[in-house]
């Protein structure tokens, strides 16, 4: 098993338990786009020291949008599954179509990083959270941490290649 780069790195779920006892994982997905484009063959990276390695699936059999139980190349037993349970699971951004940039948008936002109108630079995304009215993110800005809130109307663009969410800021929010 060799360890890939892996370019954009985007949480997709979370390995909840090991499924039987033949190798078999059950993940909780985060985005319901997920069974159009993750099928066998296809590689999932989870993070081992750090690094993610690749897992080629084997077989996927989806329970709904957002479950799904999974063989994965080199998981071949009960025992197998156990370095792997509730651990996450990642893809790269770039291996996702760009018709589903508005789901990416209400997932995972730490893959993402943001550009602030009037501001130089983009500010990697740390924490995210949604309150029931609109997503926060949490961004190091002059060495504090900010919440911003992103609502609809603040952001400009999402590049979804680029992993960056374009937002223009009302007066003062970041002071």
């Amino acid at each position: 098993m060799s360890v890939w780069q892996l370019e954009k790195p985007l949480k997709i779920g979370y390995i909840v338990k090991n499924h039987g006892y033949l190798g078999h994982i059950k993940v909780a997905f985060l985005f319901d786009f997920l069974p159009k484009i993750l099928k066998k063959d296809k590689y999932l990276f989870i993070e081992f020291d750090n690094k993610p390695v690749p897992f080629k699936i084997n077989h996927i059999q989806w329970s709904d949008d957002s479950n799904a139980v999974i063989l994965l190349d080199m998981i071949e037993n009960e025992s197998d599954t156990l370095t792997i349970v509730h651990k996450d699971v990642f893809i790269s951004a770039l291996d996702v179509p760009l018709k589903f940039e508005k789901s990416l948008k209400e997932g995972d936002l730490t893959a993402f990083s943001i550009s602030i109108q009037g501001q130089e630079g983009t500010f990697p995304i740390t924490d995210y959270y949604d309150n029931g009215i609109y997503p926060t993110a949490t961004i190091n800005f002059e060495e504090r941490e900010v919440d911003i809130p992103l609502p609809d109307d603040f952001i400009v663009k999402i590049d979804q290649r680029k992993m960056i969410i374009f937002v223009q800021l009302p007066d003062g929010l970041l002071d």
